[in-house]
């Protein structure tokens, strides 16, 4: 059977209910915020409970009246109605889902109100994430071309991306299958565009898809403005906003937007060329940088908005080589027909069981439940994809350093404050040592990691030429087991279920969260080219310790 296409209901551009005072100056990128240019938009996302939508009164906000700073004048009329609907692919984020009761009649009245609620709440919570609505810009230092520094014009652009669908599908059509499928990608916006898109592209879009049984929340947000910690904080704070039904406009934390430079705040600027890490090749060549400044600033200055052809993107990138490095047809790639996406739960206790075994391997107590299921997934990817045993191996986790810097930054700064960690040894070493051994590596790793990792990029940029071309030996760890993924529910209880989009997924990739039981577990989404999956799958070891 065919599966059915998202349908498009409304589309409106949302902005902060009022123009906060600091929005009116520029916010710089740090080199942390830059390193992220060609990546894609972070994709994860929430959802409701229609029972409990319907339920709970809703009367803090008119649903007669729709506020002039919810649209802007780029509103595309096509979406004016609310019952047209138009056939269309959207692209993936991440996803909570929420179930209701089969029996229970769902009123639209009810949904065009439920609706209208989160967009008003969202207005309010952009001016605590004022960032969020704005659009991204490039500056060239006048005495010399080739530094330029990236920075968020909060002032321009018609604001954060607000799109109301549906699909005929149940949510069972979506969480049952064994693998990720295809349809999830549907459910969101921006799919796989890279983040310098964002000069022209919304920073954020919310996209709220309606399913037969149930409802769907995407959020997407460019990586450049923020890391996991800053989406999480930024969704906290609108389920604070929407559950206050209008009554303040306060937050708990509100966000720290003086973000950290090495060189000191008033030196934003870095130097072309920039290198790729794979093979050092010159990404932006210092006798192209200017051409390409040109074209990057103009274009940002551009009124051209989503949903029209992106001019940014109709000039590639390309190496010195003349090899395109980033280009239109990159946004529309989905990693589909070259990897296998599969969750895996580990439940409180077979968590316990692993961080136990590996502890008692290395006769030590240090070794944390991430760092021995970590290595565990290692060991079982290593024997999955059959390398040979002298065939070196790497494992990355992206930490969280904001606690780590000197003086310690607030949790609740806004931006992007990652490192990665890096553990190497051989396939056949890594097999043969056993899981102790291979999760006191991983300790010791993120222990022992050096600042001079920002230094040191500061004198030699690195930019990941885009996310879906690593090293088949490499695995990388994102995502955390401490966000607070199940917490953030608009008072309508837990989810159902939680995924990731296509964004940022590639062979060897893994994706962290909190179990929805709680108590020390954890999900794994797991990414594999196909024949690792199949073998991997296979793995008694492994699947002896997944629920």
């Amino acid at each position: 059977m065919e599966t059915p296409a998202v349908q498009y209901l409304s589309e409106c551009f949302i902005r902060p209910k009022y123009t906060p005072e600091e929005s009116k100056q520029p916010v710089y990128l740090a080199p942390w915020d830059v390193v992220a240019v060609f990546m894609h938009y972070m994709q994860k996302g929430f959802g409701f409970a229609w029972i409990a939508i319907f339920r709970r009164k809703i009367s803090s906000f008119s649903v007669n009246t729709f506020p002039h700073y919810l649209f802007s004048s780029h509103t595309s009329n096509r979406y004016s109605n609310f019952s047209m609907k138009n056939d269309g692919k959207c692209n993936p984020n991440g996803t909570f889902v929420f179930a209701k009761s089969l029996a229970f009649d769902t009123d639209e009245n009810q949904i065009q109100e439920f609706v209208q609620k989160l967009k008003e709440s969202l207005s309010i919570t952009l001016i605590h994430f004022y960032p969020l609505a704005g659009r991204l810009a490039t500056q060239k230092k006048e005495e010399n071309p080739s530094d330029l520094a990236f920075y968020i014009d909060c002032s321009e652009g018609p604001g954060a991306r607000f799109i109301h669908a549906s699909l005929d599908l149940t949510i069972d059509d979506i969480t049952s299958p064994t693998h990720t499928p295809r349809i999830v990608g549907s459910l969101f916006d921006h799919g796989r565009s890279v983040n310098y898109a964002g000069h022209t592209k919304s920073l954020l879009t919310i996209q709220i898809t309606e399913l037969i049984d149930g409802i769907f929340i995407g959020c997407s947000m460019n990586h450049m403005v923020g890391d996991g910690t800053s989406l999480w904080h930024f969704l906290d704070s609108w389920s604070e906003i929407f559950k206050a039904e209008g009554r303040t406009s306060a937050i708990s934390r509100p966000p720290v937007h003086d973000r950290w430079f090495p060189r000191g705040q008033h030196d934003p600027f870095l130097t072309l060329p920039f290198i790729h890490h794979d093979d050092h090749q010159v990404i932006i060549s210092r006798d192209k940088a200017n051409t390409w400044l040109d074209d990057i600033t103009a274009v940002s200055k551009t009124p051209a908005h989503d949903g029209q052809h992106d001019p940014l993107l109709s000039h590639p990138l390309r190496d010195r080589n003349d090899q395109v490095i980033i280009s239109i047809d990159d946004a529309d790639t989905s990693p589909d027909d070259t990897i296998r996406e599969r969750i895996f739960h580990f439940s409180p206790e077979s968590v316990a069981k692993i961080k136990a075994k590996a502890n008692a391997e290395r006769n030590t107590t240090e070794i944390s439940s991430l760092q021995a299921l970590s290595a565990h997934l290692w060991r079982c990817i290593a024997r999955a994809r059959n390398f040979p045993s002298d065939r070196q191996t790497a494992f990355f986790t992206i930490m969280n350093v904001r606690s780590r810097l000197v003086p310690p930054m607030s949790q609740d700064c806004f931006g992007n404050y990652l490192e990665p960690a890096m553990a190497t040894t051989g396939c056949g070493e890594l097999l043969e040592q056993g899981l102790g051994w291979a999760a006191w590596l991983l300790h010791q790793a993120v222990i022992n990691h050096s600042h001079e990792w920002i230094n040191s990029w500061l004198q030699t940029p690195i930019l990941p030429r885009r996310a879906d071309e690593p090293d088949s030996n490499t695995v990388l760890l994102g995502g955390s087991p401490r966000f607070n993924m199940y917490g953030t529910e608009f008072g309508l209880g837990k989810p159902v279920a939680i995924r990731n989009g296509s964004g940022n997924k590639f062979d060897g990739k893994l994706i962290v969260s909190p179990g929805a039981e709680g108590g020390g577990s954890m999900d794994f989404e797991i990414c594999l080219a196909p024949h690792a999956m199949a073998s991997l799958e296979c793995d008694r070891e492994l699947m002896e310790t997944v629920s």
